[in-house]
């Protein structure tokens, strides 16, 4: 009503990120292939969900050598890892611990790949980071991460799964098994935080408001 009345329009500015501090990485082909999510562990995060797809498939990621890395901490992690334990993943699902900024920018250097699947989100920091390192990002379709998706090429940045065992599954095989694929996100990837989603372009957005 107060916006009609002084016939104003909201507008959105997303967060930016610093694009020096998370540099692009190069997608290399690499024995040891991992996946990786940041999030606190609660329950609005699904990390029991990729628990529970890595449990379904056990055959494919033992025998794709295919490595879960989960960061973060919070109240569900004992549950979490009493899962792991259950299902006999500790070998390929481990936990990163909390991560300071030079220790995430590490880690993720380390990825193939990010994933990123929960209730709901605005504008994910953690998605951001993951783009700006190049990393082809696979994420739920909820909330904000719609608008965090960018097409170079008619190659996405990120590509966009319900949170469903095997819709989740079925896209990263494909990104798994398709070399030009990966490469092609990380370039899209990292084009998407050049172009929109740095704090450069955030804090030019902020400036028309004064």
């Amino acid at each position: 009503k107060f916006n009609s009345f002084f016939l104003l329009k909201p507008k959105v500015v997303i967060n930016g990120i610093n694009k020096s501090f998370f540099k692009n990485k190069k997608i290399k082909k690499s024995k040891l292939y991992r996946v990786g999510m940041a999030a606190r562990f609660h329950h609005h995060k699904y990390q029991d969900l990729l628990i529970k797809l890595f449990h379904k498939y056990k055959e494919f990621f033992f025998k794709h050598n295919i490595n879960l890395l989960l960061a973060g901490d919070g109240p569900t992690k004992k549950k979490l890892k009493t899962n792991i334990n259950n299902y006999g993943l500790n070998k390929i699902i481990s936990f990163q611990g909390n991560l300071d900024q030079k220790s995430m920018k590490k880690w993720f250097n380390k990825l193939n790949l990010y994933i990123h699947v929960s209730r709901d989100e605005t504008s994910s920091t953690s998605i951001l980071q993951a783009l700006s390192s190049g990393l082809p990002v696979l994420a739920s379709n909820v909330g904000g991460n719609g608008g965090l998706r960018k097409k170079f090429n008619k190659i996405d940045n990120i590509i966009l799964v319900e949170n469903n065992i095997d819709s989740i599954f079925k896209k990263m095989k494909k990104i798994y098994f398709n070399y030009n694929l990966q490469k092609k996100m990380s370039i899209s990837s990292r084009l998407s935080i050049e172009h929109y989603f740095n704090s450069k372009v955030m804090f030019e957005q902020y400036s028309k408001f004064f």
